[in-house]
């Protein structure tokens, strides 16, 4: 059994720059030549299926099969949302999801305990654009966002009464900060709500 569709490619080489892999680390870990990854990201070699699994593996994915969905495009779980709406990063393993359609650069964020109810429940998977700036567009809406003391938060942004400053909004407690600069905002652009019991 061979194992190519015409976007695998594409998705091998995606999944390996976003696990911070060359081509020699990825050809070392399944045991073949970086000159065989090459023609696996270029679509010009089929993936045979011991490379298939072993590549499913190293890639970070759940099941090999994930290799071989042309849709959704795989998007790495950023952090948690945790009390207070804190992200709390992911830095010791990649945990790659299906991601929505439409979206440039992705990354999510999973929704840890009931802060953020009524609006988003306990593993619900907030997605969103990376951005490096504070853009127009994030005023009204709910957004990660990076405040200047380093802390990432996922809240609604409002306009702050200093020009460049923005007053973030907690559902949990229905409260608005004060005053806070922004390093970075982004807004949540899709979520797949986690399911619930009948």
């Amino acid at each position: 059994m061979r194992c190519l569709n015409s976007d695998m490619h594409n998705r091998i080489k995606a999944l390996r720059k976003a696990s911070g892999m060359s081509q020699q680390d990825l050809a070392d870990r399944i045991s073949v030549d970086k000159s065989t990854i090459w023609r696996y990201e270029s679509g010009t070699m089929e993936l045979f299926p011991k490379a298939f699994v072993e590549m499913a593996k190293y890639l970070g994915l759940s099941a090999p099969e994930q290799l071989l969905s042309s849709f959704p495009e795989p998007v790495r779980l950023f952090g948690n949302v945790g009390a207070g709406a804190e992200v709390i990063p992911l830095d010791e393993e990649t945990i790659w999801l299906d991601g929505p359609p439409g979206l440039i650069d992705p990354i999510a964020a999973e929704v840890i305990g009931k802060s953020m109810l009524p609006v988003y429940r306990p593993n619900d998977i907030l997605f969103f654009n990376r951005r490096t700036r504070v853009d127009d567009d994030v005023i009204g809406e709910d957004c990660m966002v990076k405040v200047a003391d380093g802390r990432i938060l996922v809240k609604r942004v409002l306009r702050g009464l200093a020009r460049g400053h923005y007053r973030l909004f907690s559902y949990d407690t229905q409260e608005e900060s004060e005053d806070l600069a922004l390093d970075w905002a982004t807004p949540v652009e899709w979520v797949k709500r986690a399911r619930t019991r009948a």
